[in-house]
């Protein structure tokens, strides 16, 4: 049923994506339209009055009507007006914002009403502020667009709604070259009807007024930083997002390719309904309500770092996929630190460890545990270190085919307390230091080798130099021998586990 779906949305995604694309290469990119041409409309922005040099386009009492086809490099301020395009020929409207200023009381001060596509190009070098102080109304935004939308340069755009949506395309938005955009919005920065894709750039969104704004709004008013009803494509941009809801939210799918991803949010830092794929780049999530979530998430490279004060990543039920067994974490390489008030990590599937470096400070309390699924966490290859409360400890089960250890110590230990393990010949397997009070420990490495035994110590001292609290260097200093242990199993249990799998209990 999923993978119907799926190939379905991926044929009509291709086709918008080729339509973006083309637009791109109509335009010729950045560097066409830094020089004026001969073919363009010439538009002269002013409060006294607006001088329109070209054909395809009119002025009159401040507002710029766009009817045909072709490129027009619009200069300027317009402290209250619109620019509309409404055209009926066939092809491409280009707008080229060559260092303009434009405000609306009442409406978008750009919006593309009907065209067949569109393009807002941002010369190098151009500093161009849009504004609107229109109050709140469904579907409204400072740059709004009724078709497909693309957001190409290298200049800068300024883009502020006090009360609505920053940049809303009913069709699909594609951002490229290296554009500067900065978005406040009372609504949300950037909402797209059907695909979004961004290949470069910078961004600096701010939504409902931010994380720290405390606002009373509704969920559906109070500002995603970026909200796409189909597809988001991340490759190559500097995205920091400042939400007072989600940060980045898909309502089917999700790819990161490369770039930085920098959130502080009230909600969802990042969320896809269906699928979540992370290829490369980084996530930093500052602030959230739980980090990363999906119905399938896979990570296959790149660095992410996630805070949040519920579960650091989950992997959440689609409504219209009955069946929990679907519901899959896949984590085949990459870095991922997680710090996390409630879980860790949430399946409400399963979990699959293939390679890559997990670290997890989980929760202090009891409700909750470092690592948590419904179906089963099988891992083959990779290095897990997960800490938590003692009320649910959870490791990989016994499909996996490289060991683990599942630890609850006798009483919590303080953050900062060295964790160590070491074989019988001396050799170091782990040397950790967590950054919160804990007292279960669930640990997966290749180190772990059936038939060896091992020693765990705490306290203690190391010379070494960590990141993330984990120590690869360095001599440690042996502290307080907590316990000793052969891998008799794929699972290894020590202390007070309860559960009925070495895995998860609920509370």
């Amino acid at each position: 049923m999923y993978m119907w779906h799926s190939e379905r949305c991926s044929m009509k995604r291709k086709s918008l994506v080729s339509v973006l694309v083309a637009l791109f290469l109509v335009t010729g990119g950045i560097g066409s339209a830094s020089a004026q041409s001969d073919t363009e409309t010439l538009i002269t922005l002013s409060a006294d009055g607006i001088g329109v040099d070209g054909e395809g386009a009119t002025a009159a009492n401040g507002v710029v009507t766009i009817s045909a086809a072709g490129s027009y490099r619009l200069s300027g301020a317009l402290p209250d007006g619109q620019i509309v395009v409404d055209t009926t020929d066939a092809g491409l409207v280009s707008l080229i914002l060559d260092g303009v200023e434009i405000s609306s009381a009442g409406s978008a001060p750009i919006s593309v009403q009907n065209a067949e596509s569109a393009v807002v190009v941002l010369p190098q070098g151009t500093q161009n502020v849009i504004t609107t102080t229109a109050p709140y109304a469904e579907g409204a935004a400072a740059i709004l667009s009724a078709s497909s939308l693309a957001i190409d340069g290298g200049g800068s755009l300024v883009v502020t709604a006090t009360a609505n949506d920053g940049i809303a395309s009913a069709g699909a938005l594609a951002f490229s070259g290296a554009p500067i955009i900065t978005v406040n919005a009372g609504d949300d920065a950037v909402q797209v009807g059907t695909v979004l894709t961004v290949t470069g750039g910078e961004f600096n969104l701010t939504a409902g007024g931010g994380s720290g704004s405390g606002s009373s709004l509704s969920e559906e008013l109070s500002g995603k930083g970026v909200k796409a009803e189909e597809q988001i494509v991340l490759a190559g941009a500097s995205i920091t997002i400042d939400a007072a809801d989600d940060g980045v939210r898909s309502e089917k799918d999700l790819v990161m390719n490369s770039g930085a991803l920098t959130i502080s949010a009230v909600g969802k830092a990042v969320h896809a309904s269906y699928n979540m794929e992370i290829n490369d780049g980084e996530i930093t999530v500052l602030t959230s309500d739980e980090g990363l979530e999906a119905g399938f998430i896979t990570i296959n490279d790149g660095t992410i770092r996630i805070t949040a004060t519920d579960d650091g990543i989950n992997i959440s039920e689609p409504d219209d996929i009955p069946n929990p067994s679907l519901y899959l974490l896949r984590i085949n390489g990459g870095y991922t630190v997680v710090d996390a008030a409630g879980d860790g990590i949430d399946s409400n599937g399963s979990v699959e460890m293939n390679d890559g470096v997990v670290i997890v400070n989980g929760p202090t309390e009891t409700g909750n545990g470092a690592l948590d699924y419904d179906g089963t966490f099988t891992i083959s290859g990779g290095l897990l270190v997960a800490v938590g409360s003692a009320g649910m400890p959870a490791a990989p089960g016994q499909t996996s085919s490289q060991p683990s250890l599942l630890v609850n110590f006798d009483a919590a230990l303080d953050a900062g307390t060295l964790v160590h393990i070491q074989s019988s010949d001396g050799d170091d397997v782990l040397t950790f230091a967590p950054t919160k009070t804990f007292q279960s420990l669930a640990f997966s490495s290749p180190e772990l080798v059936q038939g060896e035994s091992y020693v765990i110590y705490s306290d203690g001292e190391v010379n070494g130099t960590a990141r993330d609290g984990l120590y690869t260097d360095g001599t440690y200093t042996p502290g307080v021998e907590q316990s000793s242990f052969t891998v008799s199993s794929i699972t290894t249990q020590i202390g007070n586990v309860r559960g009925p799998r070495g895995g998860r209990t609920r509370g």
